[in-house]
């Protein structure tokens, strides 16, 4: 892999120095075999990172919008699949990759949806095709039943037209009316009653009260009390990363919840799993992939916003080690370094 770069260098310098504390943190408390998966995920991750950023500082900037072009069409057409899935009764909601958990699709949406803003700023697409996948994207997150989804889908598309001019206040407002028309209509009555769950719980702990159980959001709750015990039991250097070092810390720490999940917020769960010390790490190591994007005030601004709205899905969901997100800001990062000018 061919690293250009300074900000990339010091990057990977991190990338490294988180793979020596993970061969560490995994297993120096037990050795479970389940957790060697985990360990292997991070470091593939990082080296498909790697490799996607070095092809893609070589890339033509026609071809890699090519790419992302064909990818959309690619997208729509697995949305219908989606649908017809739900539609015809072969699954609850609209996943179309049934090999991955709902909420990492959600993810994986939300990752991409700000590119199609990306796509008509350089007038790759016209301004009838914007709306057509944008509403596709929205009713497919509608049909996945995701609150997440939904407040995930409402951010990056407010925040990329997020300008001082009249056209993009105009576009903010024609998109929040029709979030606010499909979530009063029929269509969206599961998912507006979970929005008004979520709404009430944040209402509750926000005046200082606990939800109790028997009352929506108990659970998730409660996860998020058991990630923070686990943290505090291992401030510095962590319970271990996977799931197995999370269900074993878990069992040994957590005495007032039965069910040993992870908390669905990213930042808890992983201060749980690497402590201060490589939570701090990884840190660094996304706050580099973050510089290495194209600037907010470009025509690239879509490449942060994409980064910022998985940022707040991660307060929401913890499928950071999906390879989907990886591959997608290694080519951001690539297209980025080149559009950047850089030598």
């Amino acid at each position: 892999v061919r690293l250009v770069g300074s900000e990339m260098c010091i990057r990977d310098r991190y990338m490294v120095l988180f793979v020596i504390f993970i061969t560490f943190n995994a297993f120096y408390q037990r050795f479970l075999i389940g957790t060697i998966v985990y360990y292997l995920s991070w470091i593939f991750n990082f080296l498909l990172l790697l490799c996607v950023y070095s092809y893609f500082t070589k890339v033509d900037k026609s071809e890699a919008v090519e790419i992302l072009t064909y990818f959309f069409k690619i997208v729509v057409l697995a949305c219908f699949v989606g649908w017809f899935r739900y539609f015809s009764g072969l699954s609850p909601d609209a996943n179309f990759m049934p090999m991955v958990n709902r909420n990492g699709t959600v993810v994986f949406l939300i990752t991409v949806a700000p590119l199609l803003f990306f796509l008509y700023q350089i007038k790759k697409i016209t301004i009838t095709k914007l709306i057509a996948i944008w509403f596709v994207l929205f009713i497919t997150l509608l049909f996945l039943q995701s609150r997440s989804g939904l407040i995930g889908f409402v951010f990056v598309t407010l925040l990329y037209f997020q300008r001082f001019n009249v056209k993009s206040i105009l576009t903010s407002c024609l998109a929040a009316l029709i979030f606010i028309f499909v979530l009063v209509s029929p269509v969206a009555d599961k998912i507006g009653g979970r929005l008004i769950d979520a709404q009430n719980s944040v209402s509750t702990l926000s005046s200082g009260q606990q939800i109790e159980q028997g009352e929506k959001d108990y659970a998730r709750y409660m996860l998020i009390k058991a990630a923070w015990t686990i943290f505090e039991n291992n401030m510095l250097f962590g319970g271990g990363i996977g799931v197995p070092n999370y269900r074993a810390e878990f069992k040994e720490n957590v005495n007032f919840f039965h069910r040993n999940s992870k908390s669905h917020n990213f930042y808890l769960s992983y201060l749980a799993e690497l402590g201060l010390v490589g939570f701090t790490i990884l840190f660094v190591i996304l706050s580099h992939i973050y510089k290495s994007l194209a600037y907010l005030s470009s025509d690239y601004r879509a490449f942060r916003v994409s980064f910022l709205g998985l940022a707040l899905m991660m307060t929401m969901n913890e499928y950071i080690l999906l390879p989907e997100l990886w591959f997608f800001y290694g080519m951001l990062g690539g297209m980025s370094f080149v559009v950047k000018g850089k030598t």
